[in-house]
């Protein structure tokens, strides 16, 4: 058998890579495609076979689903659906899913797709007369057309030649506009923003991660507090937190007043210091975290009683005010 020629690359790499230079938009909506496409390969195919993707509009997948019990067995594992879909794709394409009775989309949210897909920007009509105002130079127009001929189907390379244009008017149109470059990767931005889409991904997860490692040493701080180490939002804040809560208290079983994880779990919980926990105050968060906290193999109901004192424990109201506000 013959070898194969030194820098020869597969097709499905050159697919890629030729729908990348096409931007952003094409490059997502390739992406999605894919993800949809390898559905069966990504959640298995017993549920693959009840469930019809129909698309994705606004990060929501819409999903055509006729049987009552897989679209409630679909809600139970949506958020491990989710996360599958976006990790084949490589970046943030879901954020909900929209299981529906019909097996068609809405045709507004169709339309308004293939708006965007034919344009290569979802910015509506009048961008479209802006761009058949904007003129390319002959050395431009030349170095696309080079970079279009290593497609040896003659219809592709036409149509590529033609996006290619549309997005060269486009990138022109946009620095006109004030545009930047993405400081993480160099993609333009609107002048609005710092960073673009992936870029923004990226740097929500290192604050989640510096908020993360200050709450794992200091974890009775509060968000004013934080915002001066880190420079995030209330809801970046609270969301970090409970899902620090959650991963906590599925360690903690109820009667573990006196483990390390539970003591953390109150500091986080109360924002209350080390010094001022007391063992009554332990036993009285676990009970009102019970629901959430770890259970045993026998798990049996526990009543009040048999974990709190009988009697209203004295300066009841200065332990709820420690309580945050979203708690009470």
């Amino acid at each position: 058998m013959a070898k194969r020629s030194p820098g020869l690359e597969p097709a499905g790499n050159l697919i890629q890579k030729s729908i990348g230079a096409l931007g952003e938009k094409m490059d997502r909506l390739y992406r999605t495609h894919y993800a949809l496409g390898h559905l069966s390969d990504l959640i298995g195919s017993a549920f693959a076979e009840h469930i019809h993707p129909l698309g994705v509009s606004h990060k929501k997948l819409f999903v055509y689903v006729p049987e009552d019990a897989w679209r409630s067995e679909i809600w139970m594992y949506r958020e491990e659906i989710i996360r599958r879909i976006n990790r084949c794709a490589g970046e943030e394409i879901v954020r909900e899913i929209v299981s529906t009775y019909k097996k068609k989309m809405k045709d507004a949210d169709q339309k308004n797709q293939q708006k965007t897909y034919d344009t290569g920007s979802d910015e509506g009509p009048s961008v479209r007369a802006e761009l058949s105002r904007v003129n390319l130079t002959d050395e431009e127009i030349g170095k696309l057309r080079t970079s279009c001929q290593t497609v040896q189907n003659e219809e592709i390379r036409k149509k590529l030649f033609s996006l290619s244009i549309k997005r060269k008017k486009l990138e022109k149109l946009r620095k006109k506009k004030n545009w930047h470059p993405c400081p993480g990767c160099g993609v333009l931005c609107p002048p609005e923003e710092g960073y673009c889409a992936f870029c923004s991904l990226k740097e929500r997860k290192k604050v989640r991660t510096q908020i993360r490692s200050i709450l794992s040493e200091l974890p009775w701080l509060r968000y004013p507090e934080i915002k001066k180490s880190v420079p995030c939002t209330p809801d970046i804040f609270e969301s970090v937190r409970d899902e620090m809560l959650q991963r906590l208290a599925s360690r903690v079983y109820l009667e573990d007043a006196d483990s390390l994880d539970s003591h953390i779990l109150v500091m986080l919980y109360l924002h209350v210091p080390p010094e001022q926990i007391t063992d009554d105050m332990v036993k009285r968060t676990l009970y009102r975290l019970r629901n959430d906290l770890a259970k045993p193999k026998e798990f049996k109901p526990y009543k009040r009683y048999d974990i709190i004192p009988l009697g209203r424990k004295k300066g009841r109201k200065e332990e709820i005010s420690h309580v945050p506000s979203s708690r009470k």
